[in-house]
């Protein structure tokens, strides 16, 4: 799964997605995360860690870490309608208004593969968000499984089939939240490491504010969808 990164910004820019139910609109999550698979072992930087802050779907920001190869230190930002694509190492970025009829910011975990050729688009497992994992888990009836020990620790675990794939979750035993998505399919396997997992936490709305040194440019308008 090459997909990851990049993809994940296209879609969450041109929703894509069909929304997802948000555990607490009015709150914030902070998620620190990294994606392991066997296309990336040798890919360093894919195997960087993304930051990510979310309030419901209305605010998003992703930060990635710079890559000294592209040039391109990516930070999007997101206070729907408006949308903004940075780029850290030359402050230069775009402003994107989302056209609509529906103001929603999403965050899949799962995107499109032009790769492949193919879509996640109509699947149920789109709806699987950074945000919103242990939701989605509950309500397509997730079953539990003996609990796993990972370095030293012991976590709960949730396990489920969907559209093909087998989706394992450990969550923390104190906090209830993810540590850990593991995903198998017979084309695919990869893991979502959660280094930092917060959630519930008062929105700081400045986050969400474009930094004062970047110059933004209009993109160029886009159809609604």
């Amino acid at each position: 799964m090459r997909r990851h990164t990049r993809f994940l910004a296209v879609l969450v820019l041109w929703g894509l997605i069909v929304p997802a139910a948000w555990a607490d609109d009015s709150k914030m999550a902070h998620i620190i995360f990294r994606f392991e698979d066997s296309s990336n072992q040798q890919n360093h930087f894919a195997r960087q860690p993304k930051e990510m802050w979310r309030v419901g779907t209305q605010y998003l920001r992703l930060e990635e870490k710079p890559n000294p190869e592209t040039h391109i230190h990516l930070l999007l930002i997101a206070n729907e309608p408006h949308i903004y694509m940075i780029n850290q190492y030359n402050n230069q970025g775009q402003h994107i208004l989302d056209p609509g009829p529906v103001f929603k910011m999403h965050m899949p975990i799962f995107s499109s593969n032009p790769e492949k050729g193919g879509s996640n688009k109509e699947k149920e497992i789109s709806k699987l968000e950074f945000g919103t994992e242990l939701e989605f888990f509950k309500k397509n009836n997730a079953r539990s499984m003996p609990h796993v020990q990972m370095k030293g620790k012991i976590y709960n675990a949730l396990m489920l089939t969907i559209d093909g794939a087998d989706l394992f979750l450990f969550t923390d035993q104190s906090s209830g939240l993810p540590v850990q998505l593991s995903v198998q399919s017979e084309k695919d396997a990869f893991v979502v490491h959660y280094e930092v997992y917060e959630a519930g936490l008062e929105p700081d709305l400045d986050l969400f504010k474009v930094p004062v040194n970047i110059n933004i440019v209009e993109a160029k308008a886009q159809p609604a969808h």
